[in-house]
């Protein structure tokens, strides 16, 4: 999946992509609260 948005994000960026990478970064975040 990663390896599929960084081929598309390279050739097409569309919106959707920085959206995923913003819900994608808000997930690890909360991830890392919840751990500590």
């Amino acid at each position: 999946m990663i390896l599929y948005y960084a081929i598309a994000t390279e050739k097409n960026p569309s919106p959707r992509s920085y959206f995923f990478g913003i819900a994608l970064l808000a997930q690890i975040g909360i991830l890392g609260m919840a751990l500590v």
